[in-house]
């Protein structure tokens, strides 16, 4: 909690000096923080215990809004169009903001222009998970039954054109396997269908404190996209 508070002094102090003179009483009413993918993954819990950090220091409510969709554009699109007066922020990812800029056409945003960046709030770590039920506890485990199953295995990301959709991707090349992508409106989603199993691999994106990652399972390693079957 000591690290939260430290950053939400930073970033209490990086959107005071982005304001102009005429601003400097802000803020007078609440702050709205747009999340760009559904509740329950890392980067929602962040959102939520840096907005409360923010609102004590602010004296003000810090409200967290979830705006799914497009892997994360349908939020940024929000924040984009917003008023730049700085009651909406933007929690966002590289999905938003690096891979988007290069598969998506007619992008609705700049991510240079129309954002002004604050504070890299977490360094995410990457996790490839599978069901506890296929017996698969490692890489090469995962590779052979694969190989075994071509065309069986399914893994989800939290979007089409997603950093874990990419990994998937080269995962499959890189490895020779046949897994078939299944696109979610977040991690979370993707998550509950590899442990129904529905969806039996998955990457995923955390940033879970040391201790969380030493106690999770040994079909676990360290790299992050959920794969499963459906």
């Amino acid at each position: 909690m000591r690290q939260l508070h430290k950053l939400a002094l930073c970033l209490l102090a990086a959107m005071a000096c982005a304001l102009p003179a005429h601003a400097q009483s802000w803020p007078t009413r609440p702050i709205t923080m747009v999340v760009p993918f559904p509740p329950g993954p890392g980067l929602d819990l962040m959102a939520r215990l840096v907005g409360a950090k923010l609102g004590e220091a602010f004296k003000q409510s810090i409200v967290v809004e979830n705006r799914t969709g497009a892997n994360g554009v349908i939020g940024a699109s929000l924040v984009a169009r917003a008023p730049p007066d700085g009651y909406m922020l933007l929690m966002s990812t590289a999905s938003t903001h690096v891979t988007a800029v290069h598969l998506i056409k007619n992008l609705p945003y700049d991510p240079l222009k129309d954002f002004t960046p604050i504070a890299a709030a977490v360094e995410p770590v990457t996790c490839l998970v599978v069901n506890g039920s296929l017996g698969i506890n490692s890489v090469a485990d995962l590779i052979a039954y694969a190989k075994a199953h071509p065309g069986e295995m399914s893994y989800g990301s939290s979007g089409v054109g997603s950093v874990f959709h990419l990994m998937g991707e080269l995962f499959n090349e890189t490895a020779g396997v046949q897994i078939k992508h299944v696109p979610y409106r977040g991690v979370a989603p993707a998550l509950q269908d590899v442990i129904r199993p529905r969806c039996r691999r998955r990457s995923r994106r955390g940033s879970m404190p040391r201790p969380s990652r030493r106690s999770m399972p040994p079909t676990s390693s360290a790299s992050s996209t959920t794969m499963g079957w459906r």
